[in-house]
């Protein structure tokens, strides 16, 4: 029995050894405009979540620096459940602007029931607690209460974590792209050397 070794004759199966060996590199790579739209994607993400992030905290302390501040009274707390990171107190607080308008503000503290105890007695120890609040002069409904003011560091993680994510698929890209620009190069350079 002869084996046909000539790539482009077909084989028994009807198939030829080129075609099979473009499905095998097919199968183990990503399209390139796949892997520059996930990349941008990705590094779009980041960028909007984490500059989010760092405008909230730059706010919340510019409140802090220089809003005006008054006493606030917690009114509500409400428990959030969030299953992999853990339940949360929602903390609503009321406090009045100098013109005696009342407003409400609204922070977020992770709930820990060994050190706290129920929900029941947390929301009830919680209920009628002062808290110091500052506002925005001119918009009295921009407030932050003290100690909940969002962290800057947050911001940046956000950045940089999906800024590695998207370089995951952009790094590779690049690569490829250089690849196969060297032997076009090459090409160029022995046409140009023959003459």
């Amino acid at each position: 029995m002869t084996v046909n070794t000539d790539p482009g004759l077909p084989r028994e199966d009807g198939s030829s050894a080129a075609a099979a060996k473009t499905a095998k590199t097919a199968k183990g790579k990503h399209h390139p405009l796949t892997d520059l739209a996930v990349g941008l994607v990705l590094l779009l993400a980041g960028l909007f979540l984490g500059i989010d992030d760092i405008s909230d905290s730059h706010r919340d302390h510019q409140l802090i620096s220089m809003g005006v501040q008054t006493q606030g009274t917690v009114t509500e707390v409400v428990f959030e459940h969030r299953r992999k990171k853990g339940d949360k107190k929602v903390v609503t607080a009321s406090y009045q602007d100098t013109k005696g308008h009342t407003h409400s503000v609204t922070y977020k503290d992770p709930y820990r029931s060994k050190e706290e105890g129920s929900k029941a007695e947390v929301s009830k120890k919680l209920r009628g607690a002062g808290v110091t609040v500052f506002y925005e002069r001119s918009n009295p409904g921009e407030a932050v209460v003290q100690g909940q003011e969002a962290s800057t560091g947050v911001g940046y993680f956000i950045i940089a974590f999906f800024g590695l994510l998207s370089c995951l698929f952009l790094v590779p890209l690049v690569k490829g792209l250089k690849k196969k620009a060297k032997p076009a190069d090459e090409g160029a350079g022995s046409g140009a050397a023959g003459r």
